[in-house]
């Protein structure tokens, strides 16, 4: 075949392979186009709704600081607190029960907790109460752990002198508020600080037997419990000191 020929053929059959790519790019692209339409309206709907979100959230938070006054300050600080001393006083009783090498460490955070629990209290009546009540509270916290060291040993004698110093500081307790705050009844404190005493010997007990889901129910239970410690501490304060609680306007 002339080289003519063939170079004119193969040039037609290239021209011809071209124009029909670029056809059939032609023919795809408003789907091109449309595809890119719908990505772009899908992100403008995105943002959208993102920025919906963030109004909801700063109204949210918005309401929540225009919600809150000096009362309510004091009640959720004090049910913060409390709650958290339940969490951390246990996972630091069930560590020395297991010996475990984090002992020390949960014991450092529940005593930071007490501080700021005693804190709150030194807010209202001042340091040397503060110094006070700190040291009633590690003293029960202490009591705990001598429990749950004879809980461990099988040592009654141990647990049954425990219980009694836990009795002796609900007494206790139940006393200091009352002198600080006569709105507040000593026999409710010594009442309430007996409950919490049960839960936690129970969540530990549950615990020495392998029980550990009634261990943990237990723990919800004394989690909920203290809630009534705080609301009760904070109606009394309240009601003591009704100008320094009043609602801001």
């Amino acid at each position: 075949m002339n080289s003519k020929i063939l170079v004119s053929l193969i040039a037609a059959v290239l021209v011809s392979g071209s124009l029909g790519y670029m056809g059939g790019q032609m023919n795809k692209q408003p789907e091109i186009d449309s595809q890119e339409n719908t990505i772009a309206s899908q992100k403008d709907r995105i943002d959208s709704l993102e920025q919906q979100v963030s109004n909801v959230e700063t109204q949210r938070d918005e309401a929540q600081v225009e919600s809150m006054n000096p009362a309510d300050d004091l009640r959720v600080g004090l049910n913060s607190d409390l709650k958290e001393h339940v969490d951390l006083g246990l996972v630091a009783l069930r560590n020395a029960y297991d010996g475990s090498e984090d002992t020390q460490a949960s014991v450092q955070q529940l005593d930071q907790n007490s501080q700021e629990l005693a804190a709150k209290v030194g807010s209202v009546y001042g340091d040397e109460a503060e110094q006070q009540f700190l040291g009633l509270w590690r003293d029960h916290i202490d009591f705990f752990v001598d429990y749950t060291e004879g809980l461990k040993a099988d040592n009654q004698t141990k647990m049954e002198r425990a219980d009694q110093n836990l009795e002796g500081y609900a007494e206790s307790a139940g006393t200091f508020f009352n002198d600080a705050n006569p709105n507040i009844p000593r026999e409710g404190v010594v009442n309430l600080a007996e409950e919490h005493k049960t839960l936690v010997i129970e969540s530990m007990e549950a615990y020495d037997e392998g029980n550990y889901e009634m261990a943990y129910q237990k723990q919800r239970e004394a989690n909920k419990q203290v809630s009534k410690i705080a609301d009760a501490l904070t109606a009394g304060i309240v009601e003591q000191n009704s100008d320094v609680f009043q609602p801001e306007n």
